[in-house]
């Protein structure tokens, strides 16, 4: 059928009933990588997944996690969450719970698609999230509208104020990345430094700018 965007791979598993255990067969291969990128970049690397509202909601997850993490001899600490904002507006209080668990045995948790919603304001108030990635239609929007560099400037501030920080995706031009540090956010993702690659050249990408940043020192 030729390519499946992530979006529609993901309610077709649902629907088709398997949607857990394809995502716990990624969850796996994710450590598996992990391991792989530690023993060539250092125990400092992290790596982060998305998880789905519905797997984080399973009674089971966190042992199942926690399971997979000593399979693979892995550090929880150089691993990332990454809770969307359909799981906040699902919260209950099994999930803040796990969420909870998670935090304690050293899993970071980072909030994707951040705006500034109503209900995105009230949990971070009430949870302890070490990032929140800004929504993408914000740094897109940000060069011609200067509301949006308000808000972003507003998320950085809460930032500083409830100890997290701020990572803005889709940034892809220098632009961008310019008044994002103006803004106060030095935190990126986006076609500016890379496109998706392969696990080794990502591995080669890593150590190609860790030799950059060092020589600009």
């Amino acid at each position: 059928g030729g390519f499946i965007s992530p979006p529609l791979m993901i309610e077709l598993a649902r629907e088709a009933g398997f949607l857990g255990e394809l995502e716990w067969e990624i969850l796996d291969m994710a450590y598996a990588g992990l391991r792989g990128f530690c023993e060539r970049l250092g125990r400092g690397f992290g790596l982060s997944f998305n998880i789905t509202p519905d797997t984080l909601k399973d009674k089971d997850f966190f042992g199942q996690l926690q399971e997979i993490a000593r399979r693979n001899a892995a550090d929880p600490h150089n691993l990332w969450i990454e809770v969307t904002e359909q799981a906040v507006l699902s919260d209950t209080p099994e999930l803040a719970q796990t969420m909870d668990r998670l935090r304690r045995a050293g899993y970071r948790l980072s909030l994707d698609d951040f705006g500034m919603g109503h209900t995105s304001l009230l949990y971070l108030q009430n949870n302890q999230f070490d990032q929140v990635k800004l929504d993408g239609s914000i740094v897109r929007d940000m060069l011609q509208n200067k509301r949006s560099c308000d808000i972003i400037s507003s998320i950085v501030y809460l930032g500083k104020s409830l100890h997290f920080s701020v990572l803005a995706e889709y940034v892809e031009v220098p632009e961008q990345r310019e008044k994002l540090l103006e803004l106060g956010c030095n935190e990126f993702q986006g076609y500016l430094f890379s496109r998706p690659l392969p696990q080794d050249e990502l591995a080669g990408l890593v150590l190609k700018w860790r030799e950059r940043l060092q020589g600009n020192h």
